[in-house]
């Protein structure tokens, strides 16, 4: 069977109804006060309109300056973001706040990024974020021990 849009079926079923093929369906009348819109249709076959944000620019930037920063993983669990969302929202707060064009923001911006991203490398945040991970899971891991041999730990110590 064609496929068909809600325009040509209303007509089709009204040309029924009409010829007496078919009794008139209850829901013509409500279709009929309330027709489906045709704006979809004109729209049809187009893009929808490409979302820019400001600090994007920035970020495309940030990564030609730093193609290595592209293999930097991202922590979805974390609250800090990326290394180049950090320059580009540094960069933002600079030319709202302070009126600075975008040439002294985006310098500025990357002076502020890169004395935090010069103490460590990729990689030794990397393992950094690895160790910080592990030091949590120790603690829990020794907190879920010591609850459940804290009868034992006592009487060695009383012993």
């Amino acid at each position: 069977m064609a496929k068909r849009s809600s325009l040509e079926i209303t007509k089709y079923v009204k040309r029924l109804s009409e010829a007496g093929v078919m009794k008139r369906p209850t829901w013509l009348e409500a279709l009929e006060r309330t027709p489906p819109p045709t704006e979809h249709l004109e729209a049809q076959g187009k893009r929808p309109p490409k979302i820019v944000f400001e600090e994007d620019e920035f970020i495309e930037e940030y990564y030609r300056r730093h193609p290595a920063a592209t293999l930097e993983p991202i922590d979805l669990g974390s609250f800090y973001p990326p290394v180049a969302k950090q320059f580009a929202y540094r960069a933002v707060q600079l030319m709202e706040e302070h009126g600075m064009s975008r040439a002294e923001a985006k310098e500025q911006a990357y002076k502020d990024v890169s004395s935090q991203e010069q103490s460590l490398s990729v990689g030794e945040r990397l393992i950094a974020k690895i160790q910080e991970e592990e030091g949590i899971h120790l603690k829990e891991a020794m907190e879920t021990f010591r609850k459940n041999h804290e009868n034992d730990l006592q009487s060695l110590i009383d012993a």
